[in-house]
């Protein structure tokens, strides 16, 4: 049996649809470039030239190594002037130093000549021994170095010999106090010399006290030499 059927039957293109496609695609690729068109003229009306900005970066790009390797060769220098400055710095502390020994040196041999002018000198009385120079420096806390020089005159000929001590006053807890040194069951330094006498030691006084006076009492050859200095303010 054959069946006959009816019926209406549509035959539609496909290639309208591609070309509609093709066609969208073509008008945006043409915007894309109309835009990049655009963007480009933009920069250019705002003055933007690619190459001349590359030119430009390459030039700063030159001046920024350029005063990097200033910069370099600025901070080499500064690191050579400084260690010059130490190197001079260094010169001049050993130059004071020096100095400083040379003019402790000069005074000590001023003193020498002092001296030796004294015991040399015709003013000076033939017999007795003289209390020449004391001085004083504190060593540490109440802890006191002294220097005690005693001289004879040159035409004495003979040597002196005798014992030494120090009373020292001042003042303690608002009152008046002496104390001699050596203490009196203490021995007495010993001197002995024939022209003159360079006499050092240390001397401890006690806690709290502030000393004013000093006398120097020397017993040498049946006589007795006495001499009262102040205390130096700087001890």
């Amino acid at each position: 049996m054959v069946q006959n059927f009816r019926g209406d039957v549509v035959v539609r293109s496909r290639s309208s649809r591609t070309v509609r496609i093709l066609a969208i695609a073509g008008v945006a690729v043409l915007a894309v470039l109309a835009s990049v068109g655009l963007y480009r003229r933009g920069l250019l009306m705002a003055g933007y030239d690619r190459a001349a900005a590359i030119t430009r970066e390459h030039r700063l790009q030159q001046r920024i190594d350029r005063l990097a390797a200033e910069n370099q060769t600025l901070r080499q220098g500064l690191a050579v002037a400084q260690r010059s400055l130490e190197m001079d710095q260094a010169a001049y502390h050993d130059l004071h130093r020096s100095l400083g020994r040379s003019a402790r040196r000069i005074m000590k041999l001023e003193e020498q000549v002092d001296l030796y002018r004294t015991v040399l000198s015709p003013h000076t009385p033939i017999k007795g021994v003289t209390i020449e120079r004391l001085t004083l420096r504190r060593a540490s806390g109440q802890r006191y170095r002294y220097a005690l020089i005693l001289v004879q005159p040159f035409e004495a000929r003979g040597g002196v010999s005798g014992t030494l001590r120090f009373k020292i006053k001042g003042s303690s807890a608002g009152s008046l106090v002496e104390f001699a040194f050596p203490r009196q069951v203490d021995k007495p330094i010993p001197v002995h010399f024939k022209y003159f006498q360079d006499v050092e030691g240390t001397l401890d006084l006690p806690r709290g006290f502030s000393p004013r006076l000093i006398d120097v009492d020397v017993r040498a050859e049946g006589r007795r030499i006495q001499k009262r200095f102040a205390w130096p303010a700087s001890g």
